[in-house]
């Protein structure tokens, strides 16, 4: 149940079943040489309703705040992000530390994409142009380190 699982859980799930679906596309090319069009997907819909529960459920969670890219709740390994609650909030490069759980680092990339999103949609609002110099990241600099390095640091844990 969607409803119930911690945010990271969410995420988990998330890019699972992204990987099934991709890979799903890809055996049907290898065996057909064409994409699968909708009545030849019919088979696998289950996965797609369960994706796309997944990413409303991740939405609700941002509409609730938290994802915002501004604050957040982060909390150590096996807890969940819970929304409205009273856990004190604080900066997220202020709490994070370096994470060994997978989960928990494709929740927090997640999160540093999401705000980073945010501030480049904001950039070009402001300025007219992309983000597309050093100066230009400046009040997200940290981020975009920290961001570098969890893609990184997962990278090199999915890695064989």
């Amino acid at each position: 149940d969607v409803e119930s699982m911690s945010l990271a859980k969410l995420i988990s799930k998330k890019e699972e079943i992204k990987s099934l679906l991709i890979e799903y596309d890809r055996w049907f090319y290898e065996q057909h040489r064409r994409k699968p069009r909708k009545p030849e997907k019919e088979r696998i819909r289950p996965y797609y309703e369960y994706y796309h529960a997944t990413k409303k459920r991740i939405a609700a969670l941002d509409k609730c705040g938290g994802l915002d890219g501004s604050w957040v709740v982060v909390v150590s390994s096996g807890s969940s992000y819970v929304p409205g609650t009273n856990v004190p909030q604080r900066r997220r490069y202020d709490i994070l530390a370096e994470l060994d759980d997978l989960s928990q680092l494709k929740a927090e990339l997640f999160l540093l994409r999401s705000s980073l999103r945010v501030f480049e949609k904001d950039f070009v609002k402001t300025h007219g142009r992309q983000v597309s110099t050093p100066s230009d990241i400046k009040p997200k600099q940290k981020e975009y380190a920290r961001y570098k390095k969890v893609a990184k640091m997962i990278k090199m844990m999915e890695a064989p």
